[in-house]
């Protein structure tokens, strides 16, 4: 994928390391990933991969991103056992198994603000069959099990699309 941030976590205390990553002004645009995390097993995140950290994203673009389809996650964004902080992004035409645009696996709570989720969760621009869903759930957002739901403030979800459950969400 795109990029890579890595933090650490203990279960025990529920703490979460301090130092993350800031992201702002960045586009991630036709990144892909097809391999899966060795500390957690999840597989995905082809434009970020935010694994056991609270990173900030600012005024970013995740645009044709992909994580290959069935059990990979977050064409855009992969947040596995983090709570990012995304505000003022664009996710647009990106696609995975679950969450076209972003995925947020166990443990993972997202606070996502003034973003727009366009296009996600669509076979891509390559494929012959571009008008057919590619994304299994949630065309725009997947909050997985035990994930702790995102908090989702004035986004914008527009032409997303799901073969399952959650065109947008």
């Amino acid at each position: 994928g795109g990029m890579y941030n890595k933090g650490w976590y203990n279960s025990e205390s529920s703490y979460m390391s301090e130092s993350s990553s800031i992201v702002t002004g960045c586009t991630f645009n036709g990144n892909w990933t097809y391999g899966s995390s060795p500390s957690t097993g999840f597989a995905g995140g082809g434009g970020m991969y935010n694994e056991q950290c609270a990173p900030t994203v600012d005024s970013c673009t995740f645009a044709r991103n992909y994580s290959r389809r069935d059990s990979y996650y977050g064409g855009g964004m992969l947040n596995s056992f983090s709570s990012p902080t995304v505000t003022n992004c664009i996710f647009n035409a990106n696609t995975a198994g679950r969450g076209g645009g972003m995925a947020n696996a166990p443990t993972s709570r997202a606070l996502i603000l003034n973003c727009t989720f366009y296009r996600n969760g669509w076979k891509l621009w390559w494929d012959p069959r571009p008008f057919i869903p590619d994304t299994v759930e949630g065309g725009a957002i997947f909050d997985g099990q035990r994930s702790g739901g995102s908090e989702i403030r004035d986004v914008i979800f527009s032409g997303n699309a799901s073969g399952g459950r959650g065109g947008a969400v």
